[in-house]
């Protein structure tokens, strides 16, 4: 593996370029080098001895380095590619859907319907904006909006989140017309995708993580953030969370963990962060998995489950 000016790197240089070289000769005893590092999970880490804080560092860094090496090195890449092959990017996905929509238009003047949805997907739009996403699709009663294209930052999932709650309020206290409130749900998903003109229009992003941040919205109750694993560690301990652990997805499985977004941190300086909250409607499943011994506690993998 190459890196900068094309010298071969070693896992113990690059720890040591992360501030933690200390655990070289242990990452070296177990074999893990660097083609490894991106499929480490939090529990791997803890089984290597690394501390909570430098996990969550460690994790950090893999995933930032994953998303460097997809840019060739010594040249800027183009906003948008012509080409087929698009542009390959590390990006924040959130799939927010309106709760009722069809018995809303079934119930309603269509103009009225009409006016609903467009205050719908101003709210969406507004919250999005707020935090410099990028709303990339409407798709009637679902918003498709990316943190980290086309414009990147370094706290994209944490600006997602950030999004979906306040889309979350925004609409708790809206009221179009004077008589009907509206809810909705939102799935958050961080990964690689693929945007181009040539495999879909309106910069589209392509890959996995859309189809999972739309999933995730699946599951979720109305006035719910449903977040991966992955997002909750980008967003570096900002959030308070409460574990769902490995719902059943449509077209994914049970492999990935789910978290339901409480609400912004609040605590005063100095103090420890809040124990993550279990709900008890998921925890008996839980308990049933085949990774009972990691769930209900923070330190599961960062994307699924390793047995």
């Amino acid at each position: 593996m190459e890196e900068g000016g094309g010298t071969m790197d070693t896992v113990r240089a690059w720890l040591e370029r992360q501030g933690l070289g200390q655990y070289g000769p242990t990452f070296e005893r177990n074999d893990v080098d660097l083609d490894l590092l991106e499929s480490l999970t939090e529990a791997d880490l803890e089984k290597l001895g690394v501390s909570l804080g430098h996990r969550k560092r460690l994790l950090k860094a893999i995933v930032e380095q994953g998303a460097r090496r997809t840019e060739p090195v010594g040249r800027i890449p183009s906003i948008e590619s012509t080409t087929a092959a698009g542009e390959r990017r590390q990006v924040t996905v959130l799939f927010c859907d309106l709760v009722d929509s069809v018995r809303l238009s079934r119930d309603r003047d269509p103009e009225e319907f009409r006016a609903i949805m467009a205050a719908y997907h101003g709210v969406v739009a507004r919250s999005v904006h707020r935090y410099e996403g990028y709303v990339a699709q409407i798709q009637g009663d679902g918003v498709v909006a990316y943190f980290g294209y086309p414009l990147a930052h370094e706290s994209e999932a944490d600006r997602a989140v950030q999004a979906g709650l306040a889309i979350m309020s925004a609409l708790a206290v809206m009221v179009p017309g004077g008589e009907v409130r509206l809810s909705a749900r939102a799935g958050i998903a961080s990964g690689l995708v693929v945007v181009s003109h040539i495999l879909a229009p309106e910069k589209s992003a392509v890959g996995d993580t859309p189809n999972l941040a739309h999933r995730l919205q699946g599951v979720a109750s109305p006035g719910e953030v449903l977040v991966t694993d992955r997002v909750r560690v980008l967003a570096g301990g900002a959030f308070d969370y409460e574990d769902r652990g490995h719902p059943s997805l449509k077209g994914v499985g049970d492999t990935v963990r789910v978290w339901r977004v409480v609400g912004r941190v609040a605590r005063r300086a100095g103090s420890r962060p809040p124990p993550v909250m279990v709900s008890p409607r998921w925890s008996a499943a839980n308990r049933r998995s085949a990774c009972s011994s990691t769930a209900g506690n923070s330190r599961g993998p960062a994307e699924g489950r390793q047995c």
